[in-house]
């Protein structure tokens, strides 16, 4: 009889355990089936976008500057090198840059280039001022499709006043003494 009412209640138990299982949904006509993964959904990383920006006074051949800057002289030649990255096949974007100055930042030179963003890249943009740009703050603003993207912040640093000649030494005329003539000596030793 034990083993009766051993096996009865195990019996029990496994129904019992059985029953708190929940079952397995399926999809009816009604619910949507989850969205399979494809290879078409856009990364944030393939999303074109701006990755830096260095500014310069001379470019390499692979439109970088050759040596970053962020302090320049007034004769010197501006390049901005923009480095993009992001993958678009459907369409160019419009990379461009906004020159200003001072703190009231007054509008210098704004052009933009449409880029088709295929594989990571760097585009360069000049700004040449024969005459020399005046000593003072400047900014650039770097924006993809409008949009501001990133920003810089340099200087124009008027060079120093060539070291003036030391001033000629001035002397001042001495009086002369009064000096005796021959002839007065003569009469000076006459007496």
């Amino acid at each position: 009889m034990r083993r009766i009412v051993g096996a009865g209640c195990g019996i029990a138990l496994a129904l019992l355990l059985g029953g708190c299982r929940q079952p397995t949904p399926t999809p009816t006509a009604t619910e949507p089936a989850p969205p399979a993964a494809s290879a078409t959904v856009a990364t944030p990383d393939l999303a074109p976008h701006i990755t830096g920006v260095d500014l310069g006074n001379a470019l390499g051949p692979d439109q970088r500057v050759l040596r970053p800057l962020l302090a320049f002289a007034p004769g010197d030649t501006l390049y901005a090198s923009v480095a993009y990255a992001g993958r678009d096949l459907t369409a160019a974007h419009r990379v461009g840059v906004k020159w200003s100055f001072g703190p009231t930042e007054q509008p210098v030179l704004a052009e933009s280039k449409m880029l088709a963003f295929t594989a990571p890249g760097v585009t360069a943009f000049a700004l040449r001022k024969p005459d020399g740009w005046p000593a003072g703050i400047y900014r650039l603003q770097v924006l993809l499709d409008g949009a501001l993207a990133q920003t810089r912040q340099f200087e124009i640093v008027a060079p120093p006043a060539p070291p003036q000649a030391p001033a000629a030494p001035t002397f001042a005329p001495v009086p002369a003494a009064p000096q005796a003539t021959p002839a007065s000596a003569a009469t000076a030793t006459s007496r």
